[in-house]
């Protein structure tokens, strides 16, 4: 949205009207947080609950919800715009997320259970991360605090429609047992 707070998602409502004002007939695809081996979402919670730490901190109350697509979904997906079906694919907006829609909370609850690690968790309330974002000029955090005011999900999810008959899209465990095999090999 153009008055999102977060930078990157304002640059992307920006992109997708230079987009509309080009006339161009064309497939946009909207996505979640992207999932997969050596990604920097999922990765993240990972390498957190891995720390040998017994604390840990999150940002806001953790019920930002998202819905993470895996990257090989997101290739499939879109390899579906390009390779003859027998019906054709129209011009427009395709939204694409995974099976899951979560909480960021969830996802730490899960990565902490697979791992085996509890952690005691100090919740940073939003209105304090608005305060240090407005007094110290960290564009980092700033653009981190701004996504979390943001929704990662969509009702309409094209993405199992643009699957072929048969193929089901990576769940969170999935993803997340495939990440946590590779680490361990």
């Amino acid at each position: 949205h153009p008055e999102s707070l977060s930078h990157a998602l304002r640059e992307a409502a920006e992109a997708e009207e230079l987009i509309h004002a080009s006339r161009c007939e064309d497939f946009r695809v909207r996505t979640g947080p992207i999932m997969g081996p050596g990604d920097g979402f999922l990765s993240e919670f990972v390498n957190v609950v891995r720390q040998g730490w017994p604390f840990m901190s999150v940002l806001g109350y953790g019920s930002t919800t998202v819905q993470p697509l895996h990257v090989e979904d997101l290739g499939r997906c879109l390899t579906r715009f390009f390779v003859e079906q027998p019906e054709e694919m129209q011009p427009g907006y395709y939204y694409l997320g995974g099976p899951d829609v979560v909480t960021l909370l969830d996802i730490i609850d899960r990565t902490s259970e697979r791992l085996g690690r509890l952690k005691v968790r100090f919740h940073v309330p939003l209105f304090v991360l608005g305060l240090l974002t407005s007094i110290k000029r960290t564009d980092g955090l700033k653009e981190r605090v701004s996504l979390l005011f943001d929704l990662f999900y969509t009702e309409q999810n094209d993405a199992p429609k643009l699957l072929n008959p048969g193929e089901r899209l990576h769940t969170l465990n999935q993803t997340q047992d495939e990440m946590l095999g590779a680490a361990r090999s």
